[in-house]
């Protein structure tokens, strides 16, 4: 079964480009791509989206779920008001080559900050930013 699973998943790779020219394959599998032109619901939803096929297989969004994105989009405009708009690059998922059993969350690639989530205040992480989710 998972030999017909992964076969598919390699023939359907095959049926799509990526905008602009950039090679698909050296895209990773499962990551998630943002556009800053984009609204934060909509990134946020395609986040989640992502997240609920790589858990559950498929993807339901209830009216909460919608109303929540709304808010959240909301929030993330009052708080980032005043900030310059200037772009970066990121990675996500990590592994720091000379700490090869170390992963970090979110990496800001233009002056290194790292950045983890943790969903417990008894996580204490070393050398990065760390945003509590509770």
């Amino acid at each position: 079964m998972k030999i017909k699973i992964k076969k598919a998943i390699i023939e359907n790779r095959k049926k799509y480009r990526i905008q602009g020219g950039q090679n698909y394959q050296l895209r990773s599998l499962n990551a998630i791509y943002i556009s800053p032109s984009n609204s934060v619901k909509h990134e946020l939803a395609k986040a989640l989206g992502a997240y609920m096929i790589r858990k559950y297989g498929d993807i339901k969004f209830t009216d909460y779920i919608i109303e929540s994105l709304d808010q959240i989009e909301l929030d993330v405009k009052m708080a980032m008001e005043g900030f310059a708009k200037e772009k970066d690059s990121f990675i996500t998922e990590a592994v720091i080559k000379s700490q090869p059993d170390r992963r970090v969350d979110l990496v800001r690639l233009s002056d290194n900050t790292r950045f983890e989530f943790e969903c417990s205040k008894k996580i204490k992480k070393e050398d990065c930013v760390t945003i509590y989710l509770e």
